[in-house]
């Protein structure tokens, strides 16, 4: 714990105050591995009936070390009498979050019975570091998944989106000049698809959201970071981490004067794994898709087409939970990424974009603006920084491709929700500016006061090149 007496609550209580407590407790959450490690080695040159009163006075040690902190802030946060200043500094909230994310009310209570080598046998999984170091993350920005992306949002566009193909099964159509991505729904094993399994998959495709995007987006991430992956190439993940990803709270209990992690609600968890069984249905067919093969002498790689098909991912196996009598449902998965993806994992055919973890944050019903363009320019951003020049793209072709919606009644309100959403992806760091060029701005100055979508949707947005932040490592 910090050395020097905390602050009592008092008139002219700072927020600076608040915040240096919420860090102390965020200190001592993230050193409760290391001092669980050390207490081991200690008990373990300790004469065994001394043993469990070592322990004991060593979890009390660990648990007023995070506690302390952390309730004296709570006691300083009911003193300010500006309770908005809090909301609107955003550190204080980030700093919570963050000990929520990280404090497992049950770790130092089951881990420090146990020997440290038998936690991961005793989990079923092995620990699940963030994917999103810095909250930032690293993900595939090919064309598989610019793809299934878009097949997301369309899957409520009963015009142009989603088709029967053989069998009736769905299939959806991405088309781009460096080739296609052909996303296909297909029943897991093999066999007979009769119209039953079809209408099933079609059920499937009906139910897609944002919030598959946002898991496919954190299994990507997983998979992708330096570590993540087994010497297999397959990855774990948990429902829990995902939900920690998209910023849903857990459920916080209050024991005596502590607060602890009492795991996320059930029907997150449950909405989670329907997720990942959704996605596990997709297959990926890309078609004449444009390749480049080092050839040894040679500065230039070869340029090709190509064509094959893949799973999106693999499940290799999961693990479930629930009453020996119920239901039960998977909470973690381990997965491997399919050749569509892996095979632009690497030069020269490397696609890789980082993407800011507010991207998933966004709240998919109250943000779909945020949320659908900050994914659409974190890859498409990341394509043009390979050219050092600003990315332009018209109004009307990001509408049409993320299939956001318009009020016809009242354009101005689309127009004003769609800056407004620019605007918050800057103040995020999703993008670093944008603004209407010179033509299209004095295209919109001299816009009617009526009829005027079509020349708006006509008009162009620029986004500067990215900065050094938000390009993927190995991509300079």
């Amino acid at each position: 714990m910090r050395q020097g007496a905390l602050p009592m609550p008092t008139d002219d209580v700072t927020l600076n105050d608040i915040v240096r407590l919420l860090e102390a407790s965020k200190e001592q959450v993230e050193a409760t591995p290391e001092r669980i490690q050390a207490m081991h080695a200690e008990a373990a040159a300790t004469p065994i009936e001394q043993r469990d009163e070592l322990l004991v006075a060593r979890r009390v040690e660990m648990t007023r070390a995070i506690n302390d902190p952390w309730m004296r802030a709570l006691e300083l946060m009911s003193a300010v009498d500006d309770a908005a200043a809090i909301e609107r500094d955003g550190r204080v909230r980030a700093l919570m979050e963050a000990v929520w994310s990280l404090n497992d009310g049950a770790s130092i209570e089951g881990d420090i019975w146990r020997d440290p080598e038998q936690q991961g046998a005793k989990r079923g999984t092995p620990p699940i570091p963030s994917a999103f170091a810095n909250r930032r993350g690293s993900i595939p920005s090919s064309l598989a998944v610019q793809g299934v992306l878009a097949s997301l949002h369309a899957a409520q566009d009963a015009e142009r989106g989603w088709r029967n193909g053989e069998a009736s099964m769905p299939v959806f159509d991405f088309a781009r000049p460096q080739g296609t991505a052909r996303v296909l729904m297909r029943p897991n094993g093999e066999g007979h698809v009769g119209q039953v399994v079809a209408e099933m998959l079609w059920s499937q495709v009906r139910a897609f959201s944002d919030k598959d995007g946002d898991v496919l987006l954190a299994m990507m991430a997983q998979a992708m970071e330096p570590g993540r992956m087994e010497t297999d190439g397959a990855t774990w993940i948990t429902a829990a981490a995902i939900l920690d990803y998209r910023g849903v709270r857990p459920i916080m209990k209050r024991e005596r004067k502590a607060l602890r992690r009492a795991g996320h609600r059930v029907e997150d968890m449950a909405e989670i794994a329907a997720c990942v069984d959704r996605l596990g249905s997709q297959w990926i067919e890309l078609i004449a898709v444009q390749t480049r093969e080092s050839r040894p002498g040679r500065r230039q790689p070869k340029v090709t087409r190509t064509s094959y098909e893949s799973k999106l991912f693999v499940v290799d196996e999961h693990l479930m939970q629930g009453d020996l009598d119920g239901p039960q449902r998977a909470i973690a998965w381990r997965y491997r990424l399919g050749r569509c993806i892996t095979e632009f994992l690497s030069a020269p055919n490397r696609q890789v974009a980082r993407i800011m973890q507010h991207v998933l944050e966004y709240d998919p019903y109250r943000q779909s603006f945020e949320k659908r363009l900050g994914r659409y320019f974190t890859i498409h951003h990341r394509i043009s920084a390979s050219y050092k020049a600003p990315l332009r793209r018209k109004v009307g072709g990001l509408f049409d491709e993320l299939r956001l919606p318009v009020n016809r009644r009242n354009p101005s309100e689309t127009r004003t929700r769609f800056e407004a959403a620019m605007d918050r992806l800057v103040a995020d760091d999703v993008l670093p500016g944008w603004r209407y060029p010179p033509e299209s701005a004095a295209r919109i100055e001299a816009l009617p006061a009526r009829h005027w979508l079509a020349d708006w949707r006509a008009c162009v947005v620029e986004v500067p090149a990215p900065h050094a932040a938000l390009e993927a490592p190995g991509d300079a």
